[in-house]
């Protein structure tokens, strides 16, 4: 039970009083102060540091009571709830108001501090059960703590500190793909810091500093390659469910492993698999399904893999079950992906092919309908990209490959050999 409210503001959707939280009683029958912001229908509390009895809390929202304690906290609460709607005003006029960057602006004084910014990220990630990009930013955190151990403000990532930091990853032995991920975390608390004023459009470093590309080495298979994988002799149950699993994944659109766990077979309609891309599903505006033909190869690895019970509720692998976390959920992925990841590469290994993946099924399938003549747009749609742009840059690597392959033949040495 929440008590009465005494001050309150509501603009653009977003609601903001004074209240006595009466949930849990603290010392000597005291209940904090809080200020409650209400938005999307989610409410959030901030404490006033003040802690009051119910009498007191009744007087101090009376303003015929004129004790000098109770014009005292009446003055206190009404400071805060003041500068929280100053706050609240500024975000709303630029248009960035969400939770993330009140509790950042609520804390500028700490948050000029870069890594506190961090931590905040971390924390509303967490919050919304976004742990994959919770985990990416706590690697970055952790680096940029390595590189610099002491306290850093918004203001000491220049054009230069960002430079040093990409060789300390070199040297660290990171590669650019990864060094990427890093940085790119960092020019998001950057952008915030400039959204919320925190540093100036003049110190904002990525105007000079450029992240760094790494094209990574993207190996993809043919259809005959492939056909080698799948006949490939395996002694075990698990080796084969593993293969089997990867070929799923190449199949029905290059989907990713996360992708694969969550289908239910109500993600199964008219011989279609039909479903978003986890990956994309929060950041992407734009929800795109993807719709992958339900092959007899793929039936005959549910029929063979998949859960019993067929139920629509039911997830198709059982990996997940009903009421499951999304700490179990992530665990659950990372735990069958390095499973497959290891026997795969044992296959490719064995077959000459390289270090073959769960990402390789993803590429193969790109670059099988790339080299198939498939228009771009038709690729773009089934691996789930939100634009053809994306889908362009993904198949560069392919065209380098088959313009070194045309290449060649030019040559006298390779001509002599044919």
């Amino acid at each position: 039970i929440i008590l009465h409210t005494m001050f309150t503001y509501s603009r653009a959707g977003i609601h903001l009083a004074s209240i006595q939280d009466t949930r849990r009683e603290k010392a000597k029958g005291t209940y904090p102060i809080k200020y409650r912001i209400t938005f999307l229908r989610k409410q959030r509390y901030y404490t006033s540091g003040i802690d009051l009895m119910e009498q007191e809390w009744e007087n101090v929202t009376d303003p015929k009571k004129t004790r000098e304690a109770t014009k005292s906290a009446r003055s206190k609460i009404q400071t805060g709830f003041l500068g929280i709607r100053k706050h609240i005003d500024y975000l709303i006029d630029r248009d960035t108001f969400t939770f993330e960057n009140l509790n950042l602006r609520l804390k500028k004084g700490i948050t000029t501090n870069f890594k506190t910014a961090i931590k905040s990220k971390i924390k509303t990630l967490e919050l919304n059960d976004q742990l994959g990009s919770a985990e990416s930013y706590t690697s970055t955190l952790k680096k940029v703590s390595e590189y610099q151990s002491k306290e850093l403000s918004f203001a000491d990532i220049t054009p230069t500190w960002l430079k040093s930091f990409e060789k300390f990853l070199l040297k660290d032995g990171k590669a650019y793909t990864t060094i990427g991920i890093y940085l790119r975390n960092i020019r998001h608390i950057m952008n915030q810091g400039k959204e919320l004023g925190i540093i100036s459009d003049a110190q904002y470093p990525f105007k000079d500093y450029k992240i760094p590309k790494g094209e990574g080495r993207k190996l993809a298979l043919s259809l005959d390659q492939i056909n080698k994988v799948m006949t490939y002799p395996l002694t075990t149950d698990k080796e084969t469910e593993c293969r089997d699993l990867w070929y799923f994944s190449f199949l029905c659109n290059g989907a990713n492993i996360s992708d694969i766990l969550r289908l239910k077979f109500s993600n199964i309609e008219n011989g279609e698999v039909c479903f978003y891309r986890q990956k994309t599903k929060d950041s992407s505006r734009t929800k795109k399904m993807i719709v992958a033909v339900l092959l007899p190869e793929m039936q005959s690895i549910i029929d063979k893999w998949g859960s019993s019970s067929k139920r629509s509720d039911n997830y198709v692998f059982p990996y997940f079950y009903k009421g499951i976390t999304p700490v179990e959920e992530k665990k659950n992925i990372k735990n069958v992906t390095r499973i497959i990841n290891r026997k795969i590469k044992a296959i490719g290994i064995g077959l000459g092919f390289g270090n073959i993946s769960t990402y390789t099924a993803r590429h193969s399938f790109a670059t099988i309908l790339y080299f198939s003549g498939s228009p771009i747009g038709f690729i773009s749609e089934s691996i789930g990209h939100s634009d053809q742009k994306t889908t362009t840059a993904y198949l560069d690597s392919f065209k380098k490959e088959e313009r070194l392959k045309y290449s060649k033949m030019l040559t006298f040495n390779n001509q002599s050999r044919t």
